[in-house]
């Protein structure tokens, strides 16, 4: 699973629509998980309802709003779907209520248990109107989601690096667990004329009993899924190759920390092999550390501690003392190195800033020259990331956990 959908699951799980929420969990969240169905079913109506539709319409028309919008339908299984859904209800606020109070009756269509439509039966449009409360809890609901759409943004295709894509997820992670000591931008409908989502301040304190528990729930599940186990290998070598990345990071635990290095020393040696610069008498030379497949990128990586530290029974020091270790450890070195990586990011014509970029920086023939086998090793992980067309494997690869 790759990390957008296991983190749109651990969202779900949340905010009670995930199947395996527990029975006591969904008690302490239940007015939340019905605010948010009555906004999906809100969004469904008035795509589907014609006399809704063209009322919300008319509405905008007599504010004086330019381009009219149109609800959209939060279906769970779209990334971001509930949120999106839920913010242009917000939007569409006061417009929605102007519909529902001119409109009286709409007719629905009723299934039977296979899902085919039998009949049209007529329902008070009061049936879907949500409350006062419901307007609320939809809105506070993006304390969490819209950070959770944050991180999908940055994890999606190929906005974020390999190396940085745990780092999304442990910010997110660390954003929940100091929530108690934070306020938030709650949005609320825009002024007359409008359609810009305004929004409040409030403290945690203020915040619905049912939101402040799926924000828990969404730090417990993300500690579950992300951070207990730990980046991935392909993530962990990615992380050590970035020259401005500093190792070992904060974030990870000393025994994460030391699988990671025996994972990079085996790779190190293996590529060194490869590259025919290694020592052939060396024990830790072996045929299968001295074949090119090594350091291709791993089919099926798990997570950092799922490996057995039984499997670095060779020294590990051989990584510590060469050339260009010696050579990449040199501050001042490095930092001249370091250079050739950059690059212009250019927004609307205009530099706008300059920019680290990873595979620029292996690509130059500086550091290809003088980092041969970190060179070699960042080509065989990052051959795993392709195109926005192949996103969802890139990121399996590139993020996947287990």
């Amino acid at each position: 699973v790759c990390y957008c959908h296991d983190l749109a699951r651990a969202v779900l799980y949340a905010i009670g629509m995930g199947a395996a929420l527990e029975a006591s969990d969904r008690d302490d969240i239940d007015e939340l998980t019905s605010a948010l169905n009555k906004m999906r079913t809100l969004s469904i109506k008035f795509s589907r309802v014609s006399a809704l539709k063209k009322a919300c319409h008319d509405s905008q028309a007599q504010d004086g709003i330019k381009r009219e919008l149109e609800t959209l339908r939060a279906a769970i299984t779209r990334w971001n779907g509930v949120y999106l859904g839920l913010l242009r209800n917000i939007q569409l606020k006061h417009h929605i209520e102007y519909a529902l109070s001119s409109t009286e009756k709409i007719g629905v269509l009723e299934h039977d248990d296979n899902g085919d439509a039998v009949s049209m039966v007529e329902r008070n449009t009061s049936d879907i109107a949500p409350s006062a409360l419901e307007w609320r809890l939809a809105a506070e609901s993006s304390v969490l989601l819209g950070k959770a759409y944050e991180a999908t943004q940055l994890l999606q295709g190929l906005r974020t690096p390999a190396d940085q894509t745990y780092v999304v997820i442990f910010n997110l992670w660390t954003y929940c667990k100091n929530a108690p000591t934070k306020q938030f931008q709650i949005p609320c409908p825009p002024a007359p004329g409008s359609t810009d989502v305004r929004y409040v301040t409030k403290h945690w304190s203020e915040l619905h009993p049912s939101v402040r528990k799926s924000v828990e729930l969404l730090q417990t599940q993300l500690f579950n899924r992300f951070i207990s186990n730990g980046p991935c290998v392909p993530m962990m070598i990615m992380m050590k190759l970035n020259p401005l990345m500093k190792w070992p990071p904060d974030w990870l635990s000393e025994q994460q920390v030391a699988v990671a290095d025996m994972h990079f020393a085996r790779r190190y040696r293996a590529a060194k092999q490869a590259l025919g610069l290694g020592d052939p008498s060396s024990p830790s030379s072996s045929s299968s550390s001295s074949s090119p497949r090594a350091c291709t990128p791993v089919q099926s990586p798990g997570s950092l501690l799922s490996y057995g530290m039984r499997q670095f029974d060779s020294p590990v020091d051989e990584e510590a003392v060469d050339p260009e270790t010696a050579f990449w450890t040199n501050s001042h070195e490095l930092s001249a190195s370091v250079k050739c990586g950059y690059m212009n990011e250019i927004k609307a014509g205009k530099v706008q800033r300059r920019k680290f970029d990873m595979m620029v920086f292996y690509a130059n023939g500086e550091t290809i020259k003088k980092f041969p086998v970190r060179s070699y090793m960042f080509k065989g992980v990052a051959a795993a990331i392709c195109h926005e067309g192949t996103s969802e494997t890139t990121l399996s690869e590139a993020g996947r956990h287990f």
